[in-house]
């Protein structure tokens, strides 16, 4: 899309400076580094108005060697680029709502587990033991605990607030009352 920017833009350019129009120059002033470090969005509204440019000339600059077909692959281009600027967003979205179903999700397979085949797997315990043992141990469930905690800071001497180093510490998990665990 940029190279048909570019070529276009070139082409324009030659076409005002012969007819001497400042104003065609002004408006399509845009270098390929104007394009590289544009925004996305940005990109787009300058290949636009380039094309909008080139479609009011259609026809004159015809003879600096940019015909319809050219003009309408810019569009194209431009058209194709655009479409996929709108799929990140949408690919975010998509991940947020998948995100926010596994919660109920979870919920309904967990009740299915529970509400039936927790219970019909009994039929099993004397015709198939084996199987019977094998999901009873599959279905037991071990907690494993919270996700690790980072702790970042220093010590200083109280009188003189100079920093210690080589200074570490120790966090070690105790029971409390209620017999749960305090970190």
């Amino acid at each position: 899309m940029t190279d048909k920017t570019l070529f276009m833009i070139n082409r324009l350019q030659s076409y005002a400076n012969v007819v001497n129009n400042p104003e065609l120059l002004e408006s399509i002033k845009y270098s390929a580094s104007d394009l590289k470090k544009s925004r996305d969005t940005d990109v787009v509204g300058i290949c636009n108005t380039v094309l909008a440019k080139a479609n009011a000339n259609a026809t004159a600059i015809v003879t600096y060697g940019v015909t319809a077909a050219m003009i309408t692959e810019l569009q194209a281009a431009i058209t194709a680029y655009s479409a996929t600027l709108a799929k990140p967003k949408a690919a975010k979205s998509q991940t947020k709502t998948a995100t926010e179903n596994l919660t109920k999700l979870f919920k309904e397979a967990d009740e299915l587990l529970v509400k039936r085949l927790d219970l019909d797997i009994e039929l099993f315990k004397t015709s198939k033991p084996d199987f019977y043992s094998q999901y009873k141990t599959a279905r037991i469930i071990i907690p494993t605990g919270g996700g690790a905690t980072s702790v970042l800071g220093s010590v200083s001497l109280a009188g003189s607030g100079e920093p210690l180093k080589g200074v570490s510490f120790t966090f070690v998990a105790e029971t409390n009352r209620n017999g749960k665990t305090d970190s």
